[in-house]
């Protein structure tokens, strides 16, 4: 990434937001050539150790919530993001944090893409013997 901003010679960049419109900004050649395409399920995911969800559940309730929230006042406020957005990132302005948000997908609500890449993963892991079998979907959403 230090390359591509600093125009280090580099031919392409495979980047995430809002890399690609701080990069786009900073090169004036610099052009898009394939934006989304859908390779990335973007989802919210939690984990933590039993003994800690047993004995501390509704903090671990309070964090899953206040994630869901930050996306949803992303996706209906990204104004208001925006705003936020040039505090924690160096070299981000308020209408460039507005472009950048507007290439991201904040929607952490389940599909049936996730249960069926929850299924593919876990029996993976039974394959590679980290795990013994595949554990039930519908607890642990």
């Amino acid at each position: 990434m230090p390359a591509a901003y600093t125009g280090g010679g580099m031919d392409a960049v495979v980047t995430n937001e809002p890399n690609g419109e701080m990069i786009l900004a900073q090169h004036a050649n610099a052009k898009v050539l394939l934006r989304g395409g859908g390779y990335v399920g973007q989802r919210t995911v939690t984990c933590t150790p039993d003994e800690y969800l047993t004995t501390k559940r509704s903090i671990t309730e309070k964090v899953i919530a206040g994630l869901t929230e930050a996306k949803y006042v992303t996706r209906t406020q990204p104004q208001v993001v925006a705003e936020v957005i040039p505090h924690w990132i160096t070299g981000m302005n308020g209408p460039l944090a507005l472009k950048a948000i507007s290439h991201i997908p904040h929607d952490p609500r389940l599909s049936s893409l996730v249960k069926e890449g929850w299924s593919i993963h876990a029996k993976l892991m039974v394959e590679q013997k980290k795990i013994k079998q595949v554990p039930p979907f519908e607890p642990a959403f």
